[in-house]
């Protein structure tokens, strides 16, 4: 699995000569084995550079979960263009702040996915970039290419310049919640060995199965370990375009899949689906990775109950660095803690306001360093000032702390903490103690500003039925939660909006409220 000195081409070359015919990629209607895939990204790069697409070329990148995706990815790199990942949650304001920042010379978009066309949108954004020949839609790529074109496209390629292991080698994006994300550049050598750091200690091998319900353009999807990681290893990975979970749990018996990643708000609906339906044989799946958002313990030990499988807790971040817990830890570690670093040259401080690291067991900021976190943004001074230390440290905005046998315990946003008449709240502590309530699903809380306390505590939550102010005050009294973490407001939903990486986003929740206070 070495991958020194390798670009991301090179290494699906070095894959394809080792696992060959094994299967590679599949999507339930096409699968390729390592030696096809290899052959489809050939023959896509060749088309690519015929269209005018050369290397440094910044490309965006907005596709579905399925085969194409990889194919595509993979050609990009071997012309040494820069594909710009973006999620099919991105949509017009996003993707054309996107445009602005790093005006792309080609776009590869799908037509539709949940009833949302992007066709238009793709099209003026194409014409307004002088790009209207390099918009390609992924529906159309099979047609546009011819597989007895590899041996010239392998000649044509031996001419030309390659591409370093040091080089940009694609942009994600950040997953704030306002504005227009940062772009976050990875290079060809820090995200393979982000792969393969994470494959590592999520045990994969020949024989492992990932089934990719996330989108793939979501770091905890494309990479840690995820898809790279996974042919890294002569995996197979299985990719499902739909977050059904009647589909993922026939999936994971059809495919006999091992592994999968998922964000809890996923999980969630696993354990919902699999309390109403347990016909599905899931005895095949090894491993739950959850990362990107609060998981609660009662969501890890049902998910392991109902699943049949271990959970790992990843926390993680698409600037670099990942935490997991080891695949042995106790109940006790796997269900509370996001585990230690994955990598040995990993370093990481827990640092107060003042930026003074501070004892195990107390609360801080957790900051970062390493071989495959950034040092900084593309092309975003202001941006860097903001996030790294003189020292080179990224600034996480999670406040953590260090257990005493050396894990890392997520506790939320720094800046999500509540100030309510003096009295400092963190909202992922008394979420914690809502979802105790039989009668509560998930919940989320924020501050509203108020005038008399400064914050007012809000609490919305999806509920098994109806549930008032004082019924959640009298649970909470029950449970011995302190007065001051008492919300001063609560409000029933159907369903948590979703961030596009799919964190629960407070900021449409806030807005919610407002326009509730307006109507």
């Amino acid at each position: 699995m070495g991958t020194a000195n390798l670009t991301l081409d090179a290494a699906l070359r070095e894959w394809s000569g080792r696992y060959q015919e094994h299967i590679a990629v599949t999507d339930g209607q096409t699968a390729w084995s390592y030696r096809q895939l290899y052959k489809k990204a050939l023959t896509l790069a060749d088309m690519f550079r015929k269209r005018g697409i050369v290397r440094g070329c910044r490309v965006i990148m907005q596709m579905t979960n399925t085969v194409w995706f990889p194919a595509v990815f993979f050609a990009l790199s071997r012309i040494g263009a820069v594909p710009i990942l973006c999620l099919p949650a991105h949509k017009e304001i996003v993707i054309g702040g996107i445009c602005r920042n790093a005006e792309p010379a080609a776009m590869i978009f799908t037509r539709r996915y949940l009833k949302y066309s992007y066709e238009e949108n793709a099209r003026q954004l194409a014409e307004q970039y002088g790009c209207t020949d390099r918009l390609f839609f992924e529906d159309e790529l099979e047609a546009l290419i011819s597989e007895k074109d590899d041996a010239a496209s392998e000649r044509e390629q031996a001419a030309t310049e390659l591409p370093s292991a040091d080089d940009l080698a694609f942009l994600s994006l950040s997953g704030g919640t306002t504005g227009i994300p940062k772009l976050i550049p990875r290079t060809h050598r820090d995200y393979l060995y982000n792969a393969y750091v994470t494959a590592l200690r999520a045990d994969l091998s020949e024989k492992s199965v990932m089934l990719n319900i996330l989108p793939a353009a979501h770091n905890f999807a494309l990479g840690t370990p995820g898809i790279i990681g996974t042919l890294m290893c002569g995996g197979t990975v299985v990719m499902q375009k739909y977050p059904d979970m009647t589909e993922f749990f026939s999936n994971v018996e059809r495919y006999g899949a091992t592994i999968t990643s998922l964000v809890p708000a996923l999980v969630n609906m696993c354990i919902r689906y699999r309390n109403l339906f347990a016909d599905d044989d899931v005895s095949s799946l090894r491993y739950v990775m959850v990362g990107g958002a609060m998981f609660r313990p009662e969501e890890a030990a049902a998910a392991e109950r109902l699943m049949g499988c271990t959970v790992i807790q990843v926390f993680g971040m698409s600037e670099g660095m990942t935490f997991m817990t080891d695949r042995d830890a106790p109940e006790a570690v796997r269900w509370h803690d996001q585990g230690t670093p994955s990598a040995p040259e990993d370093t990481y401080r827990i640092v107060d306001a003042d930026g003074n690291d501070v004892p195990d067991g107390t609360a801080g900021e957790i900051i970062v360093r390493g071989p495959y976190t950034i040092t900084g943004y593309y092309e975003n001074p202001e941006a860097n000032r903001r996030s790294f230390n003189s020292e080179g440290y990224y600034l996480t905005g999670d406040r953590a702390l260090r257990t005493p046998a050396g894990n890392i315990r997520i506790l939320g946003r720094v800046r999500e903490q509540i100030n309510r008449a003096g009295e400092k709240i963190m909202p992922a502590a008394l979420e914690e103690w809502i979802c105790r309530s039989d009668d509560v699903l998930e919940c989320a809380v924020i501050g509203v500003p108020d005038a008399e306390l400064g914050q007012k505590i809000c609490v919305w939550a999806v509920t098994e039925k109806p549930l008032t102010l004082q019924e959640l005050h009298a649970f909470l009294k029950s449970e011995q939660v302190s007065d001051f973490y008492l919300p001063d407001m609560l409000r029933l939903t159907d369903a948590l909006p979703l961030t596009p990486v799919g964190k629960v986003d407070k900021n449409e929740l806030l807005r919610m409220l407002g326009r509730e206070e307006q109507s």
